[in-house]
């Protein structure tokens, strides 16, 4: 059994390093190409040690720094870096691209968004930084202005369903106040109000499951950076080009610049973080006061109960009098010919009508239930969706986003200032259908439920007409 569990791990270790990697490289005088290899050639090509080719694959981000090269590991960027070139990774043959659950399209186009802002970007001009520098600034800015995207159209579509709930509430209490009250089972799901809070209930599980998940990897990113920074020698190391020209390593603690560098992005992690806390304590504190209200509705029922089980008492009491007498005593309806059929008949009538009345009040609940999970499946195939969509703009050059939007007011989700029509050019160009809920979540309205959940919607759209020098449509700049 041991030799077999040993020859399984082999195998998959030699499976591992002959997988074909496709990615991008960057040299340091500018040059751009494309990268067909195997793990192993990319290893020679570093001088990398083959056990950090584990590194590349990893679902966590990773800063791994070597005497020269580093590896960066951000889903869904993963590269290396030497003093002269970088190779960005776009597919590295495994099962899902090493995008730690990214599908390869999204991968690629992340990539290549990474490329341009190296080559042509602010950072990748600024000469004045040496080139590993240069490379690895554009990494934690694009990671950080990703994830701070994802959390400003997360942020916004909580605080609306949050809205959604106050408002309905506030229906409620008012149709209170003019002493209108619920029938109960029979008009469940019949009041338009409370299918839309209990709709954005559903809303609220789902988007802060997202939520959550986001979190965890900003988490994971700013640990990985708190545990360089504690890390002098790793971060005197990080300036390759001295040690290519001088011929040995900086001094351990001559590294101010990469630390400023690492600080800035490990600072905006951290207060990204602590938006995802306050806005999840908001969602948190709703859910007490739903769960308040709930024990209070549970206990109100329970007071009726036992006022229903009381009174049934008192009405059995009276139906044993009347059997025990109501044999024995004449009404003169007995006499009438046809009256047991008749009465018999409307018992019969009113029971079967009550029954029906009850019965379509739960009915309807459960359709309501039902469409309710279904809108949940769909509202978390549109957040997996919603990274796609962003690099499709990003790519088609139809959303251009500053770095300067990470010193800026995170959590400020700017709509998307593109037509409806652009997008989905964009969405095609990049093997997508344009999908009405993910149009919807970036130009900042409220999620709408949908009656086909999963299917794209194919949009007819004009060819581009204006390309710019990279082979992007020109589009507005979001500071």
């Amino acid at each position: 059994m041991r030799r077999r569990c040993l020859c399984t791990a082999a195998a998959s270790v030699e499976g591992s390093a002959a997988r074909l990697m496709k990615g991008r490289r960057i040299m340091a005088a500018g040059a751009v190409g494309d990268v067909h290899a195997t793990a192993v050639g990319i290893a020679k090509s570093f001088g990398m040690l083959p056990r950090d080719l584990r590194l590349l694959a990893t679902r966590s981000a990773n800063l791994a720094v070597r005497p020269s090269y580093f590896i960066f590991r951000f889903p869904p960027f993963t590269g290396v870096v030497s003093s002269d070139q970088a190779v960005l990774i776009a597919d590295n043959g495994g099962a899902d691209a090493g995008g730690a659950g990214y599908s390869r399209e999204l991968v690629k186009l992340a990539t290549s968004v990474l490329e341009r802002e190296i080559v042509g970007g602010a950072v990748g001009r600024d000469t004045s930084q040496p080139f590993e520098h240069r490379v690895l600034d554009a990494v934690l800015r694009e990671d950080t202005v990703r994830k701070q995207e994802r959390f400003a159209r997360l942020s916004q579509q909580i605080e609306l369903a949050l809205m959604v709930r106050d408002r309905g509430a506030e229906h409620q209490r008012s149709r209170d106040r003019g002493g209108r009250r619920s029938m109960g089972l029979m008009s469940l799901g019949a009041d338009k109000h409370a299918e839309a809070r209990e709709h954005a209930l559903y809303q609220l599980i789902t988007l802060g499951e997202a939520l959550e998940a986001l979190q965890v990897e900003v988490r994971r990113a700013e640990a990985c950076l708190d545990a360089l920074l504690r890390a002098d020698e790793d971060m005197a190391a990080l300036y390759l080009s001295h040690a290519r020209d001088a011929g040995e390593r900086r001094a351990v603690a001559d590294h101010e610049e990469v630390e400023i560098l690492l600080e800035a992005a490990a600072m905006q992690l951290m207060d990204l973080d602590d938006q995802c806390d306050s806005v999840r304590a908001r969602v948190k504190t709703h859910r007490t006061r739903e769960e308040l209200k709930l024990r209070n509705e549970r206990n109100r029922i329970m007071r009726f109960e036992l006022l229903l089980s009381m009174g049934t008492i008192s009405l059995t009491l009276a139906a044993v009098v009347g059997g025990f007498f109501g044999m024995n005593l004449h009404s003169g309806v007995e006499e009438a010919p046809g009256a047991l059929w008749l009465a018999a008949g409307a018992a019969t009538g009113v029971s079967a009508s009550l029954l029906y009345v009850l019965t379509g009040g739960v009915r309807r609940f459960h359709r309501s239930q039902r469409a309710h999970l279904v809108h949940m499946g769909t509202l978390r195939r549109t957040l997996g969706h919603m990274d796609g969509a962003y690099y499709a703009l990003r790519h088609h050059g139809l959303l251009a986003v500053s770095h300067r939007a990470t010193e800026g007011e995170p959590g400020a989700a700017p709509a998307v200032a593109v037509s409806e029509g652009d997008f989905a050019e964009a969405m095609a160009a990049a093997g997508r259908d344009l999908d009405p809920q993910v149009w919807q979540l970036l130009s900042g309205e409220p999620l709408e439920a949908v009656d086909e959940p999963g299917v794209g919607q194919s949009v007819q759209v004009a060819p581009k007409k204006e390309e710019n020098p990279h082979g992007g449509r020109r589009g507005k700049q979001h500071n």
